[in-house]
């Protein structure tokens, strides 16, 4: 009877704990199925990512590639015609040649000073009127040039000898009493790589003396928007552009850094993998490069996938250009 009880017990713990017993295991094997799928889309997501990532750095080594390859194709044109006098932009100043490289305008943004080069054949017939009229044309070109912003880059910043500032309608003017008076009269001899002779005649000018006060003003308001909304001290910013460019535009370095701060646009590209969709004008954007200055001195602002510089950068040139 004993063991007949016992069984019997047994038998009805047995089928109180088999329901149980089973829908745990049942519980045990949907949990491990659910964990199984969140894992294969957690490797598939590192994957996305990580292919994502080789196509941003595939596609900057390209960019940086064909940059390279037009700058070496750049100074190997400069140098075609100008020998050991080419030279090209730097941090402080902004070098800008006509289609056919025979003329050049070199603004030095540290000092304040212009300078108009042209390159004229030993056979012409008349050099000086020659180079006289290369020169007024780069001159207009150059007073004319606007940045990425569709702000004049010399604007307010060049004044006759009465002290009036030159502008549009007086820019003929200038030319003929103040530009051309600066023309070398003696010329000197550039010998190109292409192994001619040339005469080079260059007039050279000075910008006002307030000139880095005036570009910077151009940036203030777009800086100090940027600056408040991150609540950083415009100061601080304005700081980085002045030594970085002296707020040059077009500053750029041998390094492939580019824009008021030369920045380094793979390395931002790196840190901000959106930028892979935007072009390296962008780093030349006042906007863009108080936004690139404020991620480098808080980068905790853009850790959040969902505020990162490219939407932040669309909104702000709506409002603050």
């Amino acid at each position: 009877m004993v063991k007949i009880r016992k069984g019997f017990f047994f038998l009805l713990m047995l089928a109180i704990i088999y329901p149980f017993l089973f829908s745990s295991i049942g519980y045990s094997e949907k949990h491990g199925k659910e964990l199984n799928e969140w894992e294969k889309l957690e490797r598939a997501a590192k994957e996305t990512w990580r292919k994502n990532v080789l196509g941003i750095e595939k596609q900057w080594d390209e960019i940086e590639d064909q940059q390279r390859r037009e700058l070496q194709e750049l100074k190997r044109r400069i140098d075609l015609l100008w020998g050991e006098a080419g030279v090209t932009s730097t941090k402080k100043n902004w070098i800008n040649y006509n289609e056919n490289f025979s003329v050049r305008s070199n603004i030095e943004f540290k000092n304040g000073t212009m300078k108009i080069d042209a390159l004229v054949p030993l056979n012409d017939s008349n050099p000086y009127e020659r180079a006289k009229q290369k020169i007024s044309d780069k001159m207009v070109a150059t007073f004319m040039a606007k940045g990425i912003e569709q702000q004049n880059i010399l604007a307010n910043q060049l004044k006759t000898s009465k002290g009036f500032y030159v502008t549009n309608k007086n820019l003929n003017n200038y030319i003929q009493s103040d530009l051309f008076p600066k023309i070398d009269k003696i010329p000197t001899s550039v010998i190109g790589n292409d192994g001619n002779a040339r005469l080079r005649f260059g007039a050279q000018f000075s910008l006002v003396p307030d000139h880095l006060r005036i570009r910077a003003e151009k940036y203030r308001n777009t800086v100090r928007a940027n600056a408040t909304r991150f609540s950083l001290e415009p100061q601080l910013i304005m700081a980085v552009i002045h030594t970085e460019s002296y707020f040059n535009p077009f500053a750029r370095s041998h390094a492939g850094a580019y824009g008021l701060c030369r920045s380094f646009h793979d390395m931002q590209a790196e840190r901000h993998t959106s930028l892979s969709i935007s072009r390296i004008e962008l780093l030349h954007h006042p906007t863009f490069t108080s936004l690139l200055i404020i991620s480098i001195l808080a980068p905790r602002i853009f850790i959040s996938s969902t505020t990162n510089i490219l939407p932040i950068f669309k909104e702000g040139i709506n409002v603050s250009t």
